[in-house]
């Protein structure tokens, strides 16, 4: 229509947005020379299917440098979305796609992406990214933990995206037939809390699990267990993630039963909770007849109760860690060294050791909420309802891995806990 404005001409931007981020930043400093956009000769951006993106592709000015960028029109000019700006434009995150500048009406400046991941995952072949057991490949499972990242950083900044989803992440490709990068575009955020990290990381789990679903993979057991760990502690869930024990050889395995895991009561009563049991046969009563060997060896030195999972795994430790004292039956039964110990143990347990990892974490997580809780101001919150985050992950349900996590959050945020169940 004649006379109608171009979003791509250096319009004022709205007076009441800009005042709003004059606000946020309190000093706004000058930017030295023009700041202009202009319409590239192909201004269409296609996406991996060759359907066309929600981005008008232009050559964004500042001064006397000239970059390729993206706009995205349909955001509200307001003091929401001021605020909104002041946050994301800030974000330095590798798998953050930076917004960049904002004009009226009403469109953003981004980095430019190939496409989206929602139409990358429709085009790329299932063998590329899943095993045929059910796992994720590690072009996939590197993406899931870069989003875990981003998503901490964010949280870690006292703020959570609203309505993480698909529709948000896209594809960089730094040279043609190079390794895909994750893009996540967030434009908007609000303060975080319990509930908004709780369903920002259900967010996360959610687009997981919509990547096997739409390649119709049945997750492995060892994928169900890595996306149940994220988002159930309030920091260094990308360590964690990056460092599940499906990643795990035979000597981090023994070196984890031997060194990282410490049998404190918590600990135990922590295991006893969870899901680990003590392995029986096929009829549900009768203790494999190796186990039950070990057990006769052991009770030479400790007694090992069948009524507490944590005696089981202090049954393993010492067997691990005095293997070659084992009688020689035993450790022919075995293979005659500690990996074959190892794998009687997943044969047994298969589940073990995401078990006993996330309740390690969960430990320290306690022990450092205890230690934060010493310099709290008096604010307090209370919290009620019954949230089975690490129940979840664990296979237990018990208050005292809900008290865990929810003291852990109100003592990251300065804030003494009492918590409650209905």
């Amino acid at each position: 229509m004649a006379g109608a404005p171009d979003p791509l001409q250096p319009l004022p931007p709205d007076p009441v947005t800009v005042r709003a981020i004059r606000d946020c930043y309190r000093e706004l400093g000058k930017i030295k020379g023009s700041v202009k956009l202009e319409p590239c000769d192909d201004d269409v951006v296609l996406d991996f299917d060759h359907t066309t993106m929600m981005f008008q592709k232009c050559t964004y000015q500042v001064g006397t440098l000239k970059f390729t960028r993206f706009i995205k029109r349909g955001l509200a000019s307001s003091k929401d979305w001021a605020h909104n700006y002041h946050f994301v434009s800030a974000l330095r995150h590798p798998a953050a796609m930076q917004v960049e500048n904002f004009f009226h009406p009403e469109c953003v400046v981004v980095s430019e992406v190939n496409g989206s991941f929602d139409k990358w995952l429709n085009t790329i072949e299932t063998p590329e990214l899943f095993t045929e057991e059910g796992d994720m490949c590690p072009i996939l499972r590197k993406m899931v933990n870069q989003l875990a990242g981003l998503l901490e950083s964010i949280i870690a900044e006292g703020k959570c995206p609203q309505e993480l989803s698909m529709k948000d992440l896209y594809i960089k490709l730094l040279l043609p037939g190079s390794i895909p990068k994750l893009q996540v575009l967030i434009l908007k955020v609000k303060e975080s809390s319990f509930i908004a990290e709780e369903q920002a990381w259900a967010s996360v789990r959610d687009i997981v699990t919509q990547c096997f679903k739409r390649h119709h993979v049945k997750p492995s057991q060892a994928s169900e267990d890595f996306i149940s760990c994220i988002g159930i502690l309030t920091e260094n869930t990308q360590a964690l993630l990056e460092d599940h024990p499906d990643q795990w050889d035979n000597m981090k395995k023994g070196a984890f039963l031997m060194e990282s895991y410490s049998y404190s009561q918590q600990v135990s009563h922590m295991v006893n909770a969870s899901e680990l049991k003590w392995p029986v046969e096929e009829d549900g009563v009768t203790t494999p007849v190796l186990l039950s060997d070990l057990i006769r060896y052991g009770e030479k030195h400790a007694r090992y109760d069948k009524e507490f999972p944590s005696n089981y795994v202090r049954l393993l430790r010492n067997s691990y860690k005095h293997f070659k004292d084992l009688p020689e039956h035993i450790k022919q039964k075995l293979g005659g060294n500690t990996d074959g110990l190892i794998q009687q143990v997943e044969k047994w347990s298969p589940r073990i050791w995401h078990i006993l990892q996330t309740t390690n974490q969960t430990k320290k997580l306690e022990e450092d909420s205890a230690a934060q809780l010493d310099a709290t101001n008096n604010n307090v919150v209370y919290v009620l309802g019954h949230l089975h985050l690490l129940g979840l992950a664990t296979g237990g349900t018990s208050r005292l891995m809900d008290s865990f996590f929810i003291d852990s959050w109100c003592s990251r945020h300065g804030m003494a806990s009492y918590w409650g169940v209905f």
